[in-house]
């Protein structure tokens, strides 16, 4: 699935239109943990030992099976190695902080 370079909401929405992805599709899936793993990546990391990992990721191997969860997180994983997080973008009403992902 080639998904790389959607990172909102509105990149995600036209994706789904274009290739008529239903809730359950197999294409959904693996997109959402390629999406948690871009979250943990800008927040704090992807390695198996990580509480990032514990908490948002592994759970995807009851979802995609364990070979397809391996093969979509190295495939991933080699795309945000090549990849910057810059940190406090933007700050909301409430003084919460973002960051963002740049793409070499």
């Amino acid at each position: 699935m080639k998904t790389k370079g959607i990172n909102n909401d509105k990149q995600f929405n036209q994706f789904l239109e274009d290739n008529n992805l239903d809730y359950d599709s197999q294409e959904r899936k693996e997109f959402t943990l390629k999406s948690m793993l871009v979250s943990c990546f800008c927040y704090g990391g992807i390695e198996k030992t990580s509480w990032h990992f514990e908490k948002y990721l592994k759970q995807h191997i009851q979802i995609l099976g364990e070979k397809l969860f391996w093969e979509v997180y190295e495939d991933q994983a080699t795309f945000l190695n090549g990849c910057e997080v810059k940190s406090n973008v933007y700050e909301d009403a409430e003084g919460c902080t973002y960051n963002s992902l740049i793409i070499k």
